[in-house]
């Protein structure tokens, strides 16, 4: 991801939101904006412009791993299974997933 420095009010910093996340996906979403969807480390957004000074709305949604789905669907009734299949593959788990520790407002770099 491309980061460019823009004055904020923060000061003559890059604000960026910072999640610590494991899983597969993250969305996200500012004030009612879509910051987009991260599938690898760092799950970091740049949020110059629509970040604001007092209250911010923020909005996060993680995927989680396909094979806790599996494993979770393999201890219910066979009628309440969301997923089926046919070959049985050890997986393991369930898999460590989503939000592990606190969002960060990390403010990064100086403006030229």
């Amino acid at each position: 991801m491309n980061h460019k420095t823009s004055k904020t009010p923060f000061g003559n910093v890059l604000p960026l939101l910072a999640a610590p996340v494991i899983g597969f996906a993250v969305a996200a979403t500012l004030n009612g904006k879509p910051l987009g969807i991260l599938w690898k480390p760092p799950y970091t957004y740049d949020v110059t412009g629509i970040i604001r000074s007092g209250k911010n709305e923020l909005k996060i949604e993680i995927v989680n791993l396909w094979a806790n789905r599996l494993v979770g669907d393999a201890n219910l009734p066979r009628e309440k299974r969301v997923t089926r299949i046919t070959q049985k593959v050890p997986i393991g788990g369930p898999h460590e997933s989503g939000l592990l520790g606190p969002v960060q407002l990390r403010l990064s770099g100086e403006m030229r």
